[in-house]
């Protein structure tokens, strides 16, 4: 079975640090006592688990050229390196790789755009020239609940084209209305 994992991956940025900094002020500093950077997201973390569990894991998703970004090869050879595949995402030339960082305190702060429905389309459309004559191959779509009007109809698309896959979605903090979505 193919597992596609649709959302973001990201770098995190971890500081350890002896307390949670309270009440600190703009001009005022803490001391990290260590860091350190490792890859992120919840679909890209939920791929590598997939993987290693013997599925084929494959992420669609945003990201920088990892030829010409850092931080793109951070993440893409650390997915590649547990067996995720990284050939469906969606390249764009302006951007930048998203980062997390601190303990649960989550900055966003670069600007990469989120997944369009037509990049999806035309990702998906690259993985079903790749399957050809299989259409009835295994394929487990596993989105990430961040911007319900696109990954709406992703997963309207995806059942309408691939209507054997299976489907599943990753909700972690309800912004939306997905019940709504879900009928």
């Amino acid at each position: 079975m193919d597992v596609i994992g649709v959302g973001i991956a990201i770098i995190d940025v971890i500081h350890e640090v002896a307390a949670y900094p309270e009440g600190i002020s703009p001009c005022s500093s803490i001391r990290s006592l260590e860091s350190r950077k490792c890859r992120g997201g919840n679909v890209a973390n939920a791929l590598v688990v997939c993987s290693q569990l013997g599925s084929r894991c494959r992420w669609l998703g945003v990201s920088t050229d990892p030829e010409k970004d850092s931080d793109a090869a951070f993440v893409h050879n650390d997915l590649a390196a547990y067996g995720v595949d990284c050939s469906l995402a969606s390249i764009e030339t302006q951007g930048n790789m998203l980062r997390a960082t601190g303990s649960r305190t989550i900055i966003h702060s670069r600007d990469l755009v989120e997944l369009s429905y037509e990049a999806f389309v035309k990702q998906l459309t690259l993985y079903r020239g790749e399957l050809q004559d299989n259409e009835n191959h295994a394929t487990w779509f596993h989105f990430e609940g961040r911007n319900l009007g696109a990954t709406e109809k992703m997963m309207l698309y995806v059942r309408k084209e691939m209507p054997t896959a299976k489907i599943s979605v990753e909700i972690e903090a309800i912004r939306n209305d997905w019940v709504s979505a879900m009928k």
